[in-house]
């Protein structure tokens, strides 16, 4: 006679959410192992086999997202498979160090194995068009901090050595991957005889990106004296291709004065100009293969988080925060990616500080390179602290904002 021990409630609950710990675990660890051989075949050499297995998946679909179905077989015998065995490592090692195996353990097994087999036969079916596989005309910015989603993957086809991830982004925020490659990318950067926008001007180039500077009065001017005037007509006309062709605006200048007028134009109004400016050249001159997103970098100040003392900054600050707020709804958008640099200070123009300015430059490219939108280049708790405003108070009331408008 076989006798039943019941249960409690909550021993019962507390079982399957192990269970399902356990298998989720299991899942991220697959997904993990899968990136990192996923990363060895892209460092490796062409003629290596793995190398060679996985170039066929860059074939199937390409820079241009775009998926070519003569590739469709090489694609599931090269990727597919081999993705899903990998999966199953972390099961197997469960497996074999688990003796004997516990029903939770078991029943943890038993679905990441029929989880693989239904991926397995459904990537069959749809013949390797799966959720992260899909034609996009145009990426948009993926929000998600943790999961990998079908525009993120997008983004590793568009850039193969990038986005590494599949599932989630543990291993792109460790190898910093992801971003795209500064190598190659057009910048258009103003504030460069600045020292910051010079020391962004030369590590940029350092890294082999193509960096065009421009300089108020030279190559723009503002369009009248009115503070909410965002207009700018071009001095240079080669101006509108310029940024029609350039991949990311940095904006660097900036102006610290007890001249509130003149801090509104140098800090929010002239970057807001510059912004959609640059945005609707983008759109104007975008071609049919091209799939990315315009982007920008604006610097910021921790005068946007703490008290305006001395009185010297009090328009400075003032005026970052007025720019903050439509920070915080660029940053919001899906059709750009806008990232708000936050420096302490620093040795410049303006005044001494603990650091120099290629130091700020260094850390703002550490985080960027790991996909950050609000880059705390500080050595103080201000620029951290901040980010709790930036995200759950100015970008809350900033979409309102928006909300009313619309």
């Amino acid at each position: 006679t076989v006798k039943y021990q019941s249960m409690e409630p909550k021993d019962a609950a507390l079982l399957a959410a192990t269970c399902v710990g356990q298998f989720l675990a299991c899942h991220a660890c697959g997904t993990v192992l899968f990136d990192v051989v996923h990363t060895v075949a892209h460092v490796l050499p062409r003629k290596a086999m793995l190398s060679r297995w996985h170039h066929y998946h860059h074939k199937f679909q390409g820079a241009n997202l775009k998926i070519l179905g003569q590739f469709e077989a090489e694609n599931l015998t090269n990727h597919l498979v081999p993705e899903w065995l990998t999966s199953l490592v972390p099961a197997a090692v469960v497996a074999a160090s688990a003796t004997p195996l516990g029903w939770v353990q078991l029943t943890a097994l038993t679905f990441l194995v029929v989880r693989s087999i239904v991926f397995v036969v459904a990537g069959l079916i749809m013949k390797g068009r799966d959720s992260n596989h899909v034609e996009l005309d145009k990426v948009q910015v993926c929000k998600n901090w943790v999961l990998v989603g079908p525009h993120y993957h997008a983004l590793h086809h568009v850039f193969p050595g990038q986005y590494m991830s599949s599932f989630v982004k543990l291993l792109d925020y460790i190898l910093g991957t992801a971003a795209a490659p500064l190598a190659g990318r057009k910048f258009v950067l103003t504030g460069a005889g600045g020292a910051l926008g010079g020391a962004f001007e030369k590590r940029l180039r350092a890294e082999g990106a193509t960096v065009h500077t421009l300089k108020h009065g030279k190559d723009y001017a503002r369009d009248g004296e009115a503070l909410d005037h965002f207009a700018y007509h071009a001095v240079d006309p080669a101006l509108d291709a310029l940024l029609g062709a350039c991949d990311v605006l940095l904006l660097c200048h900036g102006v610290k004065s007890d001249d509130m007028a003149e801090c509104v134009k140098g800090n929010c109004t002239s970057h807001l100009a510059l912004i959609e400016r640059y945005l609707r050249c983008r759109e104007a001159a975008r071609k049919p293969n091209d799939v990315m997103f315009p982007e920008v970098w604006g610097v910021g100040s921790e005068a946007e988080f703490h008290p305006l003392i001395p009185s010297e900054i009090v328009c400075y600050g003032k005026s970052k925060r007025q720019m903050m707020r439509h920070a915080a709804a660029y940053m919001d958008r899906h059709d750009m990616m806008y990232r708000h640099i936050v420096p302490a200070a620093f040795t410049s123009q303006m005044g001494p500080g603990l650091v120099s300015a290629d130091w700020m430059v260094r850390v703002s490219l550490w985080f960027i390179c790991r996909g950050a939108q609000y880059v705390p280049a500080s050595y103080t708790p201000f620029g951290y602290l901040h980010w709790f405003k930036m995200m759950f108070v100015t970008r809350i009331a900033a979409a309102d904002t928006l909300a009313k408008a619309k």
